[in-house]
């Protein structure tokens, strides 16, 4: 009885577009920048610590201050690309789920699908994945400011 009271009303489901996109895309999309970013930082760290004690190389270090900054390089560079990944991967989840209850309600002249989705509140999917880009646009310029501690020269500041 209640099925029939549901399908007779006009209320549909709030994010129907939900099955165009794949949870673990938007989960990747949303978090995979931050996640890298802090693996990345902690690495970073890590290793520029262990290279240099003080002003001075150590001796006793895993790598010296070049290999060390070669190292810190490809880092900064595998969490770029990731950060990349996962921005192109909520990209394609935003344009997947475009068209989430555009039809639903008529829309003022000249406002496009988007900007209608964006006023009635709705489209849970599709704002996941514009968090995504957010999230991964931002953690992927702090990747790229962090990497240019590396590129400027050595750890040990020589």
């Amino acid at each position: 009885m209640a099925q029939d009271q549901l399908a007779a009303s006009d209320i549909s489901h709030p994010a129907p577009a939900r099955g165009e996109a794949e949870i673990v895309a938007l989960a990747f999309g949303l978090m995979g920048a931050p996640l890298i970013w802090a693996l990345h930082l902690l690495v970073n760290v890590s290793v520029a610590g262990q290279a240099c004690a003080g002003a001075e190389p150590r001796l006793d270090a895993a790598m010296t201050p070049g290999a060390s900054q070669a190292f810190l390089l490809a880092v900064d560079g595998l969490a770029c690309a990731v950060a990349l990944a996962a921005l192109f991967v909520s990209y394609r989840a935003w344009l997947a789920t475009r068209r989430e209850n555009a039809t639903k309600q008529p829309r003022q002249s000249g406002a496009t699908a988007a900007q209608h989705t964006t006023e009635i509140g709705e489209g849970r999917t599709r704002f996941i994945a514009l968090g995504g880009i957010l999230m991964s646009s931002l953690f992927l310029i702090a990747i790229l400011f962090d990497s240019l501690a590396a590129l400027a020269g050595p750890s040990c500041g020589k």
